[in-house]
């Protein structure tokens, strides 16, 4: 399970994401102790901080649902970042998928749990 969002389009995309050039892709499993970063739609900046949970089952309230096999992380994010890159250096490492009520907890999706043909591109923060 993915929560990622991804929009397909016919025009010709820009190739800069909040002014950043994409670099061609690596990938890797997010570890403890692993330093990430995200810059949400929302957050409109660069956060950062460390994963301390690299494999999390989440109850989300607001939908009713679990989500397995989610990172948990200590970076800010907000409601409308979801989708966003997370990133540790040049390495695509997943996607934001949540946060707690106050947004100091935050949930992304392991690159490993999402399909290859999402994972063309990578973010260096």
């Amino acid at each position: 399970m993915c929560d990622c969002a991804f929009v397909k389009t016919t025009a010709t995309p820009s190739n800069l994401i909040f002014g950043i050039t994409p670099t061609p892709v690596t990938t890797s499993s997010p570890f403890n102790g692993m330093t990430v970063k995200m810059s949400g739609a929302k957050t409109n900046f660069v956060t950062s901080g460390s994963v301390t949970n690299p494999a999390i089952n989440v109850y989300y309230d607001q939908y009713g649902i679990w989500v397995n096999q989610l990172v948990k992380t200590n970076y800010l994010s907000n409601v409308g970042d979801s989708g966003a890159p997370v990133t540790s250096g040049n390495t695509l490492v997943g996607f934001q998928s949540g946060k707690d009520i106050v947004g100091q907890v935050s949930y992304f999706s392991n690159v490993n749990y999402v399909p290859s043909y999402f994972v063309g591109l990578t973010w260096g923060f």
